[in-house]
């Protein structure tokens, strides 16, 4: 069995980063939906959502800035000079615009692992206030919590 930790999780606010994450991350949920799942994990450690849970999850790879920026500086010259050049070029055009909204995006999921103080991945946490560490199956996580709160979230 996986480790369940139910407490509460504490949000950290501070600066840019936080106005990334309300920004692009976290909407409140209405009072009837049904609690949200956040995923945290690496690629070297996928996670299956079954399609029952998929419109109320939301996954965020913490490795996926280092693989964008990885995958955007490929191929640059080695003179600094004409690199940057490159860069600038790269930023200007529609694909740069797309790049930037992807980094922001996969920075938000970052971000909101620091909030919710996640300490390992793969981690599953459910309506902001459990977490189950290690499980990459998204519904057995779930199954877990709720067997453990008598199925309230």
């Amino acid at each position: 069995m996986f480790p369940i930790h139910l407490r509460k999780t504490a949000a950290w606010a501070g600066g840019v980063l936080a106005i990334v994450s309300a920004a692009v991350w976290a909407a409140a949920p209405s009072p009837s939906a049904p609690p949200s799942i956040e995923v945290f994990t690496v690629h070297a450690q996928p996670v299956t959502v079954p399609p029952t849970l998929m419109a109320q999850t939301r996954v965020a790879y913490l490795d996926e800035p280092a693989r964008l920026e990885q995958s955007f500086s490929a191929n640059l010259p080695q003179p600094p000079e004409q690199a940057a050049a490159v860069v600038q070029q790269r930023l200007a055009g529609p694909a740069g615009q797309q790049f930037q909204q992807q980094l922001q995006a996969a920075y938000a999921g970052v971000v909101r692992a620091h909030e919710l103080k996640v300490l390992k991945v793969p981690a599953v946490v459910v309506g902001g206030r459990y977490v189950v560490y290690g499980q990459t199956d998204v519904a057995a996580a779930v199954a877990q919590i709720q067997q453990r709160t008598g199925g309230g979230q």
